[in-house]
């Protein structure tokens, strides 16, 4: 959501749970209304883009695009929506201001190592800041059974220091990630990321 408030988009959050269209939906429920000035840049976020058929004489094949790249920020993100075409109210109130992530978590501070999902795009500023603490991160080349749960390659695995889990506390509040607790350091090959350099 916050990406659409940013970009001047007026975006309301049920405060009771509501029905439309026969359908029900929870308390905390985003609503991005269509009738709005930014209604195109609304649009263009949740529906898919149609290259249209673009033809240069008939018979010839149509002219390609020039690159695959899509937009819609909801498929990008795995947002779960529905559209509706009807006009509703209900109990909802404006967000004024871009939304606070929801707290993370951190189970125990005494572990061998850390687990963090790749899922969640600002896992890599969690990995890049611990990084730069001197930490050192490994990412999963393949699945590892920890803590009862079978974790996909690309996991990234924290190994544990003094001040890790004031760290991972911290950045749990901040950012919103959900760093897992093991006792034993993953099996099977894991890649050492290295700090990156950026050149401009």
């Amino acid at each position: 959501m916050n990406a659409l408030i940013e970009c001047g988009v007026t975006v309301h959050q049920a405060v009771s749970p509501f029905t439309v269209v026969g359908k029900s939906y929870p308390v905390g429920s985003y609503v991005v209304k269509a009738a709005q000035a930014f209604r195109p840049h609304v649009r263009s976020m949740f529906e898919p883009q149609d290259y249209p058929d673009d033809i240069p004489y008939p018979g010839a094949d149509p002219i390609p695009p020039y690159d695959s790249a899509g937009w819609t920020l909801a498929y990008d993100m795995g947002i779960e929506f529905d559209r509706v075409y009807e006009g509703f109210d209900g109990p909802f109130e404006e967000l004024a201001d871009v939304v606070d992530p929801p707290k993370g978590k951190i189970p125990q501070f005494n572990a061998e190592g850390y687990l963090l999902s790749p899922e969640t795009n600002d896992a890599i500023v969690a990995v890049n800041r611990l990084i730069g603490t001197g930490h050192e991160i490994y990412r999963l080349k393949e699945p590892s059974e920890l803590g009862g749960k079978v974790w996909p390659p690309g996991t990234y695995y924290i190994e544990a220091q003094s001040s890790t889990g004031y760290l991972l506390m911290k950045m749990a509040e901040d950012i919103g990630l959900d760093f897992v607790s093991v006792d034993t350091s993953p099996e099977g090959d894991a890649l050492l990321l290295k700090p990156v350099r950026i050149g401009l």
